[in-house]
Order: C-alpha cells, then structure tokens, then sequence
C-alpha cells in the first residue's frame, strides 16, 4: 500500500511539474510579446483555465482514483477512532451485533420457513419427545419406547430414530485421502432415509431389519455426505465398496447421499451415518445405561399433529408403565410430538413473525376505527380498513379490539404467543400481510395446518380452525 502511495505521489509532482512548465512557457512568451510580467501570468493562467481541474481529470484518466479515496476514508477513519475510541467500538459493536442477529435470523427463515425443506413431503415430518413433571430432559428416547410406539400407533405411518455426535466433545475423525477430516457421525436407523423419501445418489443405504434397525451385514458399513465424498475423497467415483477408517474403526462405504441432503440441521461439520444395530444395553430402560434416540416420524395419510399426539400419549401412559424405577417413570409420563421444521426454529422467531403480522392487522382496525386526518372520503377509509380487519375473523386481535382494549397491546400479546404456531401457519400469514399491502382487497390465503386442539384456537392470531384450513383436528 505504501509503494502505491509512494509511486501515485511521484506522479502527481510530476503532473504539477509539467503543468507548471506550460504555464512558465505561457508566461515567457507573453513577456516577450510585450505584455507586462502580471499581465501576462493572469492572460496564461485564464487561457489555460482550472488548474486543479485539469489535475482532477488527468489523474481520472490514470485509473485508479478509487484506489485513493479509499485510502483518504481509510485515514480518515483511523484519525475518528483516535480522537474517540469509546464511541467508535460502541458503534462498530452495535453494528456487527445487528448485522450478525439480522442474518442469523434471516437465513434460518430462509432455510426453514420460505425454502422447502430437502425431504418429500416434509411437513408431514414430526418430531417426537418424552417429557415429564420437569419438562424435557433433553436426551432422547429409549429404544423399547419407540418400538412399543411403531408397534401401536396408528396416526403415524413410520418412525425413525438417530443420534447424531457433531459436538465439539465428540467429533469423529475419518481418514480421507489427503488426511483427516473432522466429522459428525450420525448413528441412524434403517428407516429413516425411506420415511425421508430421500435416496443414495450412489450405491444404496442401510438394509431394513426389525424395527427399522439395520441388519447385523451393514453393521460396519457408512454412507457418506455429497461434500464428504468430494473433499475428502476427490469424488472418486470408486469410493463403494472402499474401506475407510474413522476414529480407529475400520467402515465399508455402501452409498454416497445426494448434494441437497443435510439430515439433521444445524451441524457446523459436514456428515457420515453409521447404523444402528441395537445391542443389549437397548433391551432394558434405564437412566444411564441405556442408549437414547432422537425420533423424528411421518404422519399417516388424513392424520393431523394434534390427532397423532393424543394417540402417542395415550400408548405413553403404558409406556411409563413400564419402567420399574419411579423417578424414572416421572420423566417420560407424556410425549410431545411436533412438527420437525418447527424445532429448527427458535421459538423468538415465530414470535416476532406473529407480532408484525399482527401489526398488519391492528394497523387494518386502527384504520377502520380512526381513519387518517385529511382523508378524502372518511367512510371509504373506514370501510377499507374493516374488509382488512375481516380478512381473520376469530382472531385475538379481532376479538380484543372489538372489546375496545388497546390495538398495540392486542398485537403485542398474540405475537407473544406465536410460538405455539407452526410453520405453515407463519408463512400464510407473511403471505397474508404482503398480499394485503399490495391489494387490500384480495382473499387471504388458506393455512393448510391450522387446527384446533381439544378446543383451544391456536396461538397468535389463526382463525378459527374451521375457516382457515377446513381440516377437522382428526
């Protein structure tokens, strides 16, 4: 950079050396004209014009001026953060925090609510957890527990099961062809590609054996991820049948999955799947010696979350049953079932999602009850503004300001409670809102998922589940 400075510096002497030589000629030939010495530098200067202009122009047509007035913001920057170093980390902070929140969030609601998700038919995927008196233990589910629910369930058409080592603590190294690689393992079911709709893009994946297991032949067999297959192995189009080595264990590799396919979402490293074959720690049901699944499962044909998770609980309560150890049986006396692309999503998310929205709408009943000074046709506005309101009948926000209670807080409250809301949910009402600011006029759109469950409308400001899906909770 200093080379730069040094050379375009050496340059503009040399432009106002030669500038000044035109002029010193100008001036000379002018004297010996006749002219007087101050007569003659004013004719020569007015003849050549702007100077500093000419300069401008000139050093433009060298290229590189851009160059330089970074440099000169550069500098000039440096100069502010000397003079106040406090205000300039606290702006610099704010910034990097505002920015960082803003594309986090952004490109989960991307990823999640506005891109369909790689599975076939995923919002029919559910994710399934055992709950107790202290809520969510957060580590899984034991194998005898989820064979005794594919065994019963009837609003469930399969269910799968997973665990996944991605953490720091328990990174997996694979041997690839130019060293090692850090790796998520994830320990998986036979199933859960099937019930995914997803297929290898090479070779094939696990075999199916009881309970969607894996036979004992694909016991040390892997399938690598698109990215695994390319960094690690230059996408040898050999790699199946090839042995690899991962944390010491010696793995045959029988499939490599397509580039799309990320299950489950959220790793920071690029993933391999081993299978599980259930051993003997998975036929008993205890605190630690047990091994503990994720389980994700896809609903049957015409069944809804709400109808699946009143079934579940009901198979639960035998469950629980089932455990001889009393705190034991505490932990795992309900289950939650909800949709998978929902837990990838914080629930603030939602939650600010439901507040503009409902925004949207309080915005629409401020209209309709307080048109705006000057309007040309007071009724008209108002008019706009009920159709706009109506565009959710049932809602919180509906039902409240027509209780007369303050619009803000009506929106603010019903936002507050999106997170029960699911995904599908959040998308009609963004589309909702948008269409409106377009076309006041215009038909909302129908949630496909809205449901009433055992009675309670649904959080944030779904209609009545009647008139916004035409789905009965069964």
């Amino acid at each position: 950079m200093r080379l730069f400075e040094f050379r375009f510096a050496r340059r503009k002497e040399e432009l106002d050396e030669e500038l000044r030589a035109h002029l010193q000629m100008a001036v000379a030939d002018r004297v010996e004209r006749g002219e007087t010495a101050d007569e003659a530098r004013q004719n020569a200067m007015r003849e050549m014009g702007n100077l500093p202009l000419i300069e401008d122009v000139t050093r433009a047509m060298w290229g590189g001026m851009w160059l330089e007035r970074v440099l000169q913001d550069v500098r000039y920057a440096l100069r502010q953060i000397r003079r106040a170093p406090g205000f300039a980390i606290t702006v610099v902070t704010t910034l990097a925090l505002g920015l960082g929140a803003t594309v986090a969030m952004y490109t989960v609601v991307d990823r999640v609510l506005l891109r369909p998700m790689p599975y076939q038919d995923s919002g029919e995927l559910v994710k399934i957890t055992e709950v107790g008196k202290d809520g969510e233990l957060g580590w899984g589910n034991a194998f005898l527990d989820i064979a005794e629910w594919q065994a019963r369930s009837h609003r469930l058409k399969s269910i799968a099961y997973y665990d996944v080592e991605g953490g720091p603590a328990h990174l997996n190294f694979l041997e690839g062809k130019d060293g090692s690689i850090g790796v998520a393992d994830g320990t998986v079911s036979a199933n859960l590609f099937s019930m995914l709709g997803v297929h290898a893009a090479m070779g094939r994946t696990f075999l199916e054996g009881e309970n969607g297991a894996a036979r004992q032949e694909d016991a040390h067999t892997i399938l690598l991820s698109d990215a695994i297959w390319r960094n690690a192995f230059g996408a040898d189009p050999h790699i199946l049948g090839r042995t690899v080595k991962m944390s010491g264990e010696v793995y045959t590799v029988i499939g490599v999955m397509p580039r799309s396919f990320v299950f489950p979402f959220g790793l920071e490293h690029p993933m391999v799947w081993t299978p599980v074959i259930p051993s003997s720690a998975d036929k008993v049901r205890t605190k630690h010696g047990t091994p503990y699944y994720e389980t994700i499962a896809r609903l049957a044909p015409g069944a809804s979350v709400a109808a699946a998770a009143r079934e579940m609980n009901d198979i639960q309560r035998d469950v629980a049953a089932q455990y001889t150890d009393l705190d034991n049986r505490d932990h795992v006396s309900s289950v939650r079932v909800k949709r998978y692309e929902d837990t990838l999503v914080d629930e603030e998310v939602f939650a600010g999602a439901g507040r503009r929205v409902c925004r949207v709408v309080a915005d629409c009943m401020r209209e309709r009850d307080q048109p705006a000074a000057g309007a040309g046709d007071v009724a008209a506005t108002r008019d706009r503004g009920a159709r706009c309101a109506g565009r959710w009948p049932g809602t919180a926000c509906t039902a409240t300001a027509d209780r007369g209670t303050d619009i803000e807080q009506c929106g603010v409250a019903a936002g507050n409670r999106a997170g029960d809301a699911d995904a599908t949910d959040i998308r009609t009402w963004i589309a909702d809102a948008v269409q409106h600011l377009h076309d006041p006029d215009a038909k909302p759109a129908r949630a496909g998922r809205a449901a009433v469950a055992d009675g309670d409308q649904r959080a944030g400001f779904v209609g009545l589940a009647g008139d916004r899906s035409g789905q009965s909770a069964d």
